[in-house]
């Protein structure tokens, strides 16, 4: 039962809560639909009550919450404070929203609180050359945490992982793992020689290929491939055999399946507990 103090908590909470839109926030969370409006705020949308509540869980800073009336108690609930809710419509939250239909919640994220830590060549990584497809880098980096690999290296072509659309389509993935965004025959150039896994035409058929430990996967871009200033860093060519009549994979599909065959040769390797 709810004793007298935490429901004086509680209705002290609710008298803290923000309510209704303004034409500040609007403009605020627009600006972060582009890349140059992230950067310079600093911050990024998360939508969905489902990675919003993840979130609070982490050590991932939300800056601001804006959510409808169903969903208020559960954030009541967490230790976010209680000034920063904003308590909307419906109608106020479509306003804000990116999405076809809005979810419920959506949350201003601090850019900086996201985990800065360098790229670790010794542990498997997803390699992203010109990834552009926002919902295509989103599903790679959700496949990335399902598999357990902790490590996503873009070229600087590659869309934004902070794009709403990349976020949306990731699920809460871009939470679990570090991205980094790179020139990457520049880069790779300045590493030690790497066990590079690069899905081609003319390379071996992946079930015939051997994996090693510290992996790291190479995905080209959706329409051109690999980059061919990047063929030289690739040790290991894979290719998927076809049995039907498409004409190639999408690159998201490729990866994961690439991901699974890696995976099911080392499946305690860097696994999350």
């Amino acid at each position: 039962m709810m004793s007298d103090s935490t429901r004086a908590n509680k209705k002290q909470a609710k008298r803290q809560v923000k309510e209704g839109l303004s034409q500040s926030h609007i403009k605020l969370v627009q600006s972060l639909n582009s890349k140059k409006g992230r950067s310079k705020g600093a911050s990024f949308v998360v939508e969905g009550h489902k990675i919003i509540i993840e979130l609070l869980n982490t050590d991932i800073k939300i800056k601001t919450i804006f959510t409808l009336d169903a969903w208020l108690n559960n954030i009541l609930e967490t230790n976010f404070p209680s000034e920063k809710i904003v308590l909307i419509t419906e109608k106020e939250l479509d306003k804000l929203s990116f999405l076809k239909h809005a979810q419920s919640m959506l949350a201003i994220v601090d850019c900086n609180s996201l985990a800065c830590v360098p790229f670790n060549p010794k542990k498997p990584s997803i390699i992203l050359d010109d990834i552009q497809d926002p919902g295509n880098l989103g599903t790679i980096l959700r496949t990335a945490v399902w598999y357990g690999i902790e490590q996503v290296l873009c070229s600087k072509v590659c869309a934004d992982f902070l794009n709403p659309k990349v976020i949306q389509a990731s699920m809460g993935a871009f939470a679990h793992v570090k991205v980094y965004y790179e020139d990457l025959e520049s880069y790779l150039s300045s590493l030690e020689p790497m066990a590079i896994y690069g899905a081609i035409l003319n390379g071996i058929e992946i079930g015939k290929v051997n994996w090693v430990a510290d992996s790291h996967i190479l995905i080209g871009n959706e329409s051109k491939g690999i980059n061919q200033n990047l063929i030289r860093f690739i040790s290991h060519a894979v290719t998927i055999p076809k049995y039907g009549p498409m004409e190639s994979l999408n690159a998201a599909m490729a990866n994961a399946i690439l991901c699974d065959r890696f995976r099911t040769a080392y499946p305690l390797q860097y696994h999350p507990s």
